[in-house]
């Protein structure tokens, strides 16, 4: 991973503020349920269907390196199950 440097000289790692807000603002990601979403810079900055319509969309708005993020639907039952 690359890493960024902050401004008070402190060392984190590139997109590690994206999840501690994914982490923040789950209610946020309701409205997305079944989708996947791009967070860049705190904020919401694509949703699709797939991975890779949320990426265009986040590369759209500028943002270079999103955190890419599945919003499980709770009532689509899923076919994997960890043991």
């Amino acid at each position: 991973m690359v890493n960024a440097r902050k401004d008070e000289g402190s060392r984190s790692i590139a997109g590690a503020d994206d999840a501690h807000w994914l982490a923040d603002h789950r209610s946020e990601l309701l409205a997305h349920q079944g989708k996947w979403v791009a967070i860049s810079g705190g904020a919401i900055v694509g949703v699709g269907k797939d991975a890779a319509e949320a990426l265009d969309l986040a590369t759209q708005r500028g943002a270079s390196v999103p955190l890419l993020y599945f919003v499980a639907d709770p009532a689509v039952k899923s076919r994997i199950r960890i043991a």
